[in-house]
């Protein structure tokens, strides 16, 4: 395959597998493929292992390469814990619980396409200024109160209970608190969003969409919170 031909299509394929299990098979980008647990990569991968961009797999000098993108828990090739090392076709790369193996492109296997992902999935820490109120519709109102000089920060021997323009100063993020139960089982979880993406339009729609895996088995629902 020519240079030109290379650049409009790559001839490499990853196949992602979870616990053996063939989950989907993208055909590299043929410059750089991003790796990683966030929507904005080209694959995408959902474990909890995993970092937001934690790794790249780039062509350079006619060879392809896997590297490390200061990873949480690293990636392996073929066993071996590598910061950035050639790989051909038949190699296994470990991100998390999921094994990338590299294969021939068939004719049907399409690339991810980055640019639709990321302008879908550009995250942003929580801002409660910038969020509508779930019951009244209106923003909330920020209280700003000056920052506290290093002495005032030290430690008093007398203790004292914050004031609510204190507090009010530091936005809290939204949590969730859930039981699930499945049988007999019963599991309790705390959930704290950190960050969201901003839709291009503003949404009347105020509500929670749950997705549950279990097993082979994805249920979804989508809750109101207001009536």
């Amino acid at each position: 395959m020519d240079e030109q031909s290379r650049k409009a299509e790559s001839h490499l394929a990853v196949k992602v597998f979870l616990h053996k299990q063939l989950q989907k098979v993208i055909r590299l980008d043929p410059n750089a493929t991003y790796i990683g647990r966030m929507p904005e990569n080209h694959v995408v991968i959902d474990d909890e292992k995993a970092s937001r961009s934690h790794a790249k797999i780039l062509f350079e000098k006619g060879n392809y390469y896997v590297e490390d993108q200061k990873s949480e828990n690293g990636v392996y090739l073929n066993g071996e814990k590598v910061q950035k090392a050639q790989i051909s076709i038949g190699d296994q790369i470990l991100i998390g619980s999921h094994i990338l193996e590299i294969s021939p492109a068939q004719d049907n296997v399409q690339p991810a396409s980055l640019d639709e992902q990321i302008e879908l999935a550009t995250d942003e820490d929580w801002r409660l200024e910038d969020t509508i109120s779930v019951h009244t519709g209106k923003r909330p109102a920020i209280v700003e109160t000056p920052r506290p000089s290093p002495q005032a920060a030290l430690p008093k021997k007398e203790a004292s209970t914050p004031s609510i323009a204190q507090n009010a100063s530091q936005p809290s993020l939204p949590e969730l608190f859930m039981v699930l139960k499945i049988g007999n089982e019963s599991i309790e979880k705390k959930v704290v969003f950190e960050t969201g993406r901003k839709l291009k339009q503003p949404s009347d729609e105020n509500a929670i969409v749950i997705a549950l895996k279990i097993g082979r088995w994805v249920m979804e629902k989508k809750i109101q919170l207001v009536e």
